[in-house]
């Protein structure tokens, strides 16, 4: 099934974008 795929591709790049986001919050944070 495409869809499932297409879905799990989906889950895949906003669990990376959350974790790219998280990243840039912890470098751009002041120590």
């Amino acid at each position: 099934m495409p869809e499932e795929g297409s879905e799990l591709q989906v889950i895949d790049d906003a669990e990376l974008a959350m974790r790219r986001t998280s990243i840039q919050n912890l470098a751009e944070r002041p120590v």
